[in-house]
């Protein structure tokens, strides 16, 4: 039976990034390599490096997106990039008005070759103060106790080696002399605006006349993007948003944080006051908790859902958010009380849920350290449901994780991957998508092997057990010795 099954199950493609990096002496980590899917997990002791990995990838993926298209346009508004505009606008209109208004010319390697070089530096300084913002230090202090420096490589069709010493630098495997063709827009022109990669030299396609005033300005945008998109990172998510572990105690200090400033602000006397200095990854969380308004995200439903089945009610954002006093609270049919008067699970889940609802959107990575924490092994299963569903709608996520429940419950959406659609609803009551693909996975171990040599190594996935849970297994197996020999040694009446 489960044979036929399986032969007759509907095909079904994984979703969304195939990313890899791979990292030597970094923090405690002597050697590993992530290869990170719409479900990346990491397991291991406490100490053992997971949240370091965890950090180096948001900042990665971070300073991508300040200067690539997807990270919500904040490329325009860098005084990097602004600069770089101008620059090559310059030199590109010096270029133009010797080519006299023609209709399609090529742009010279010098040029595009100067600008890519830039590009690359201007990444490398974003890389850097990201590192840095989010673990707290300066980059050299995060090399390998006794090694002289670190490096990391990220790859899928694209490649960049990173190298920290002093200083962090970065060097990519994309061609800085592409050679590009500018073709105004005619009638038997397909193309409105953009670029045909498939040829060579790459041609953009302008749909303005060359005896446009603008034109050379026109010019300079639209290579100005096809420059930076070939040479940044490819296949990697619009946004990445990171859940510390103890979410609900940073999310409940953001309401006294907010008072103090309000204070220092209108009392005039007070000069003692100081903002806390917080890591990256706190103050973007706490930051976005303060702005985040009521507007419905693309997971609002998603999350209602998700609180409706955890605790049976949901959190609310005040109405009036431009009140830093007013509270976040949680709503059941029988009551509305504070956020910080709330159960510690239902605190816990809160952040990630209002993010799911105003914030977050397709194609982000969520990064969630411990979202066990607080929660009952009932609900971490119905926690490892939902985590199941953002992938399945358009998320990846990275878990972090102590929990053999959870681990549990995501090797079985694994094994649901492999029944089709209509037996997983009729005869096991699952929903439509709730399932996993063995190429949407990718569980890692954390082996510590002494303070300063950490190692990251890959879980096996079968479908006979799902996930490997070796790990667990040994602690297991450690407190069965214990109890056989406590009970060999009971005094017997």
């Amino acid at each position: 039976m489960a044979n036929r099954n399986r032969r007759n199950r509907q095909p079904q493609k994984p979703v969304g990034i195939d990313l890899k990096i791979d990292i030597k002496d970094f923090g405690p980590i002597s050697k590993g390599t992530i290869q990170l899917k719409p479900l990346t997990i990491f397991i291991g002791p406490n100490n053992s490096g997971k949240s370091y990995v965890a950090i180096l990838i948001h900042s990665i993926l971070t300073s991508q997106n300040l200067i690539t298209e997807s990270g919500r346009s904040r490329g325009f508004t860098n005084p990097q990039f602004r600069t770089l505009h101008r620059s090559f606008h310059q030199d590109l209109k010096k270029f133009m008005k010797q080519i006299k208004h023609k209709e399609s010319f090529d742009i010279p390697v010098n040029i595009t070759k100067k600008t890519s070089a830039t590009i690359i530096r201007d990444l490398g300084v974003d890389l850097e103060s990201e590192i840095a913002r989010n673990f707290g230090t300066p980059v050299n202090h995060l090399v390998r106790k006794k090694q002289k420096h670190a490096t990391i490589s990220v790859s899928n069709s694209k490649k960049f080696d990173i190298s920290i010493n002093k200083k962090l630098t970065l060097k990519t495997n994309s061609k800085l002399d592409v050679k590009y063709k500018i073709r105004t827009r005619n009638e038997q022109t397909d193309y409105v605006d953009g670029l045909d990669e498939q040829t060579d030299p790459q041609t953009i396609y302008i749909p303005y006349e060359p005896s446009n005033n603008l034109f050379d300005t026109y010019v300079t945008t639209a290579l100005l993007h096809s420059i930076r998109n070939y040479i940044t990172h490819d296949a990697i998510p619009s946004n990445s948003y990171y859940f510390p572990a103890a979410g609900s105690g940073i999310l409940q200090g953001h309401k006294v944080l907010s008072a103090g400033m309000m204070t220092s602000v209108y009392d005039r006397t007070n000069q003692n006051f100081k903002t806390p200095r917080l890591v990256g990854t706190v103050s973007d969380f706490l930051s976005n908790i303060l702005v985040m308004d009521n507007a419905r995200g693309s997971y609002f439903d998603l999350a209602q859902q998700l609180e409706s089945e955890l605790f049976h009610g949901n959190i609310q954002l005040p109405s009036n958010t431009t009140d830093p006093f007013a509270e976040i609270t949680y709503n059941s049919e029988y009551n509305k009380i504070p956020l910080d008067r709330a159960s510690s699970s239902i605190s816990e889940i809160a952040p990630l849920s209002l993010y799911l609802k105003h914030i977050v959107h397709s194609g982000s990575l969520l990064i969630i350290e411990e979202p066990e924490a607080h929660l009952h092994p009932a609900n971490q299963l119905i926690f490892a449901k939902y985590i199941v569903r953002m992938i399945r709608s358009g998320l990846h996520v990275l878990v972090i994780t102590h929990s053999v429940f959870l681990l549990e419950q995501l090797g079985q959406f694994l094994l649901a991957g492999k029944i089709s659609s209509d037996v997983r609803k009729k005869k096991l009551g699952l929903g439509i998508n709730d399932f996993l693909l063995h190429d949407e996975v990718s569980p890692y171990l954390f082996v510590k092997k002494d303070d300063n040599d950490h190692k990251i190594v890959p879980l096996e996935i079968n479908y006979e057990d799902g996930i490997s849970q070796e790990e667990f297994v040994k602690i297991n197996a450690y407190l069965y010795s214990k109890h056989i020999k406590l009970q060999k040694n009971l005094d017997v009446d």
